[in-house]
């Protein structure tokens, strides 16, 4: 019997005639199958039979085209309701048995893990000046007591011009880390770099998702061109996101967007506000929320929610995102967009209130600390109040507003016009990664509770959310526990509160570190129990939810936040 695999992309092994099916899966199987083989000079040449016997009965039969001279490529989906391990299999020519011919089999399936990562010899994400890339990460096989495998780096110019490709041989021993290290590829001219992991040259069988490092790109370039289509996102709060407009087209986004199509050939305009949150949730969110589109210009809002922050978490938080941004390999421009709210601590219309305006203050200090385009918008409604322009913040809040913190279609667009007339001769931003004045965050993410990473033991179950766009995961009873294995100092939960919800106890390491409450008197998505000071390293960060007090108690978790530089 031939050990059992599981390969993170294609798991490869030989054959002989019958096999059963559960030799052509590993425990994760997905059920894709691919065959490989050749029949021989002896046996008749034609179309190729694959048969899944069941019982010594036929359950299963389909005909594939065999090439001139008798090789084979046979891929199908095996039924995912029936057990394949109560199958075996067959490979016909004609009359003729040729399982005997099969070379390869194998199953798209998780046997070979592979960790690559590809940084330029300044460490950064992205080619750049440097003269060499360097490869560096590990493979587990968990599959055999060793296997070959051979990784090839693509070099490409301009045009996607292949410049040349270079070879690493690999024996990846079972069940250890097998490091990569010490490999450097030459990046001389350029533009692109992809890093292919092979069973060999020969067959050229995939065992993992291709690498790519690329040039750096910026949005600057793509703004000077005003035939171009440009993409814009806008990470923020409930006023991105567009609370108290009547429609998409009035709110902040809307407006700005009609801004951007006075000057460019079209806008790709991308709305990533979330009502409710601040820029802790922004930083994690960036990778999902914004990278994701590479775009070419990225405003910033949460200071309205932030104003109950201190200084040092609003510039942490802030420097996280700005820094993140400004690593990105097609770097935008980044615009800080300061709203105007009306309302003082004690509930009264002025200009302060808790740490709002302070902190406008303190995002203007990073944007000219990294030389980011600021807008603030507060002090233009300040100054038209103090010019008798608007007579006062009553007035401001009853005409431009809904509450005094939301504009209406009206403070939409004023907040959008002023903005535009701010920046729209400044859309040209590169910038350099200075050093961190706060807290240097790694590299936040966002971990799903729905991911392949995540272990989870109990009555869990899996559900749609409108603010996690990977879905939640609902513990219905008590005792239900999520497993975690993570890296680096930060940890953080994205979680569902409501009426309902119920609390969970966490420990990092096996060590007792707080209770997560997701009960409040109305339903949102926050985060929640940061820390940011564990030691660096790998963690395992185990979730364990406390009895329920009636049957509508729920505890919901659609994110782990992390800081960390592994895969997901």
């Amino acid at each position: 019997m031939i050990k059992k695999i599981l390969v993170s992309a294609i798991a490869v092994f030989c054959i002989a005639a019958p096999v059963t099916a559960q030799e052509l899966q590993s425990g994760y199987c997905n059920n894709n199958v691919l065959i490989t083989g050749e029949i021989p000079d002896k046996q008749k040449k034609g179309d190729i039979y694959v048969l899944l016997e069941k019982d010594k009965k036929i359950e299963y039969i389909n005909e594939f085209p065999v090439s001139e001279d008798g090789k084979y490529t046979i891929k199908f989906k095996f039924n995912a309701d029936s057990n394949i391990n109560d199958y075996a299999l067959r490979v016909k020519a004609g009359e003729n048995d040729v399982t005997t011919g099969v070379i390869t089999a194998v199953t798209q399936s998780e046997a070979l893990k592979f960790d690559i990562k590809l940084k330029s010899e300044s460490g950064a994400d992205y080619i750049d000046d440097s003269s060499a890339v360097n490869v560096s990460g590990s493979i587990k096989n968990y599959y055999s007591d060793g296997t070959e495998c051979v990784m090839i780096a693509a070099v490409y110019g301009e045009n996607n011009r292949l410049i040349s490709t270079q070879t690493k041989k690999l024996t990846v021993g079972y069940n250890t880390d097998n490091a990569i290290s010490n490999w450097k590829i030459n990046s001389e001219g350029a533009e692109k770099i992809r890093i292919f992991v092979w069973n060999n040259i020969e067959t050229m069988i995939p065992l993992a998702k291709p690498e790519k490092i690329e040039k750096r790109t910026y949005g600057a370039d793509v703004l000077a061109d005003k035939s171009n289509t440009v993409t814009a996102v806008f990470l923020g709060d409930s006023i991105f996101q567009g609370t108290g407009a009547t429609s998409k087209e009035n709110n902040f986004v809307g407006c700005m967007a009609a801004n951007f199509k006075t000057v460019y050939s079209d806008i790709n305009a991308v709305n990533a506000g979330i009502g409710g949150t601040y820029s802790d949730q922004g930083l994690y969110r960036l990778q999902n929320d914004v990278a994701v589109y590479n775009p070419d210009i990225v405003f910033v809002n949460f200071c309205t929610n932030d104003r109950y922050y201190s200084e040092q978490s609003y510039k942490d938080y802030m420097e996280g995102i700005i820094r993140e941004l400004i690593k990105l390999s097609h770097q935008p421009v980044i615009v800080l967009a300061m709203p105007a709210i009306t309302f003082t601590n004690n509930g009264t219309v002025g200009d302060t209130a808790y740490n709002y305006p302070m902190n406008i203050k303190w995002a203007q200090e990073l944007a000219q600390y990294y030389s980011v385009l600021f807008v603030d918008y507060h002090s233009y409604v300040k100054n038209k109040i103090d010019s008798g322009e608007i007579e006062n913040w009553e007035v401001y809040k009853n005409k431009y507003t809904t509450d005094g913190v939301h504009p209406n279609n009206l403070g939409y667009s004023l907040f959008a016009g002023y903005t535009w007339e701010q920046i729209k001769d400044s859309m040209n931003g590169k910038y350099t990664l200075k050093s961190a004045i706060n807290h240097e965050f790694i590299s936040p993410k966002l971990v799903s509770a729905n991911s392949k990473r995540v272990i989870l033991d109990g009555n869990w179950k899996s559900c749609s959310d409108s603010a996690f766009k990977d879905g939640i995961i609902k513990s219905v009873g008590g005792g239900d526990k999520l497993t975690l294995k993570f890296s680096g100092r930060s940890i953080g939960f994205y979680i569902r509160q409501n009426v309902n919800g119920n609390t969970a106890k966490y420990y990092i390491d096996g060590q007792y570190y707080g209770s997560i409450n997701s009960k409040r008197n109305f339903s949102m998505a926050c985060l929640v129990n940061e820390c940011h000071n564990l030691s660096d390293g790998e963690h395992t960060l185990e979730i364990i939810t406390d009895d329920v007090q009636n049957e509508n108690n729920v505890f919901e978790i659609g994110y782990i936040a992390v800081d960390e530089s592994l895969c997901d």
